[in-house]
């Protein structure tokens, strides 16, 4: 398989059916490629969680080119089926109502190989 950094097997892993989590990694890793702004979605500072700042823009224009879906709820039950957990701010600076942070052990920036371990429960 092509690296992540190439655009072609970008477009192409989002766009088969590759698994959710995957999608995901690679949409937040590389998120220039996609056109999503850091005011969008972005890693945390230590890379261990993600936050989406603004559900509503992310559900109308990015789950619809990522994810085949353009309601934040079916996203959200994407990310509860993989046992990502909502937590706090986690060094995000953003009032909580509009600030949705998730977290997975298995889930780290620079560390696709624990991927692998991720499965739907």
């Amino acid at each position: 398989m092509e690296r992540f950094g190439d655009n072609k097997a970008l477009d192409n892993e989002v766009t088969k059916g590759s698994f959710f989590p995957r999608k995901l990694y690679i949409m937040l890793s590389d998120a220039d490629q996609f056109g999503i702004g850091s005011d969008m979605i972005k890693w945390s500072e230590e890379g261990d969680a993600f936050a989406i700042f603004d559900p509503v823009k992310f559900a109308r224009v990015i789950l619809p080119k990522c994810f085949q879906t353009d309601k934040f709820s079916s996203f959200q039950r994407q990310l509860h089926a993989y046992s990502f957990k909502r937590t706090h701010l986690h060094g995000f600076k953003q009032p909580p109502n509009d600030l949705h942070v998730y977290k997975h052990s298995a889930f780290r920036r620079d560390c696709p190989e624990l991927l692998e371990e991720k499965n739907e429960k």
